[in-house]
């Protein structure tokens, strides 16, 4: 995912990344000397695929001086992540914070679908969100058949591997209904 934004992101965003080992001590036995590897930042995503790189998410926020953090609870591994103890540390350091259940979720007002959505106003997470959340596709249908004759991809998946084009068209013959 991160090459996916370095490659999509704008020439101005600065895209730095730490690599954290899967199994990790708690935040507070990190030593204070790692404080100078962590970069000062906008915007902290927390993409680790543990448990214990996510408990580092609020340690990050506070030494990274980020204005927010966005952290889905399912990463791209499918590894469930608690939101409590992320959020917790997000809003105890006064930093917006965004938990989609994942990335496709995002929006630049929201995170998550229909009743479960929870409204986010911040316009660092907004400015992330519109470029790199919820898919948006164009699809064009025959009146008279009622069948897809285009897709256009206007914006694609947030964890689309480099080698997918995020945004593309495709169209097919038509096909009649079942």
């Amino acid at each position: 995912m991160v090459e996916n934004i370095r490659k999509r992101a704008p020439a101005n965003w600065a895209v730095e990344s730490i690599e954290v080992a899967p199994h990790l001590p708690p935040s507070s036995m990190i030593p204070l000397s790692s404080a100078d590897e962590i970069p000062q930042a906008d915007l902290v995503l927390g993409l680790g695929e543990s448990v214990g790189a996510a408990q580092l998410i609020p340690d990050v926020v506070k030494r990274s001086g980020v204005r927010a953090a966005i952290a889905p609870r399912i990463t791209a591994s499918g590894c469930h992540r608690p939101q409590e103890s992320t959020e917790e540390g997000a809003c105890r350091h006064g930093r917006a914070s965004a938990f989609p259940k994942t990335f496709c979720t995002l929006t630049e007002t929201s995170y998550g679908f229909r009743h479960f959505a929870e409204p986010c106003s911040n316009a660092t997470i907004a400015a992330f969100a519109r470029l790199f959340g919820r898919p948006r596709m164009k699809i064009t249908v025959d009146p008279a058949s009622k069948t897809v004759t285009a897709v256009v991809v206007e914006r694609g998946a947030p964890a689309a591997p480099p080698t997918t084009p995020p945004t593309g068209s495709w169209a097919s013959p038509p096909t009649k209904p079942r």
